[in-house]
């Protein structure tokens, strides 16, 4: 088993946001018009959301040391389930078109 990074971590974790991000402008995308504005402005903010988590993280990254490991890791871990929790709520939110 290999040892990953928090920068490696990150990246990964970071790539899953944008997956998401995608798909729920996958359903925007075929929403009815009156819903787009709303779902358009909800992207929005979970872009900016996600923008701003990951500048966290990697400064976060960079002050890593043998010393606080374990309270990097909480912080990262804390930032990790905010995003991740905002993303379910939209994915919930999102109408399902068939």
């Amino acid at each position: 088993m290999t040892a990953s990074t928090y920068a490696d971590i990150i990246e990964d974790k970071v790539k899953e946001w944008h997956g998401k991000i995608d798909i729920l402008r996958e359903q925007s995308a075929s929403a009815p018009a009156e819903n787009r504005p709303e779902l358009e402005t909800r992207i929005k903010g979970l872009q900016e959301s996600i923008e701003s988590a990951t500048r966290q993280l990697f400064e976060l990254d960079k002050k890593e040391n043998k010393d606080n490991t374990l309270e990097i890791k909480n912080e990262i871990l804390v930032i990790f389930e905010s995003i991740d929790r905002d993303l379910t709520i939209s994915e919930k939110k999102a109408p399902y078109m068939l």
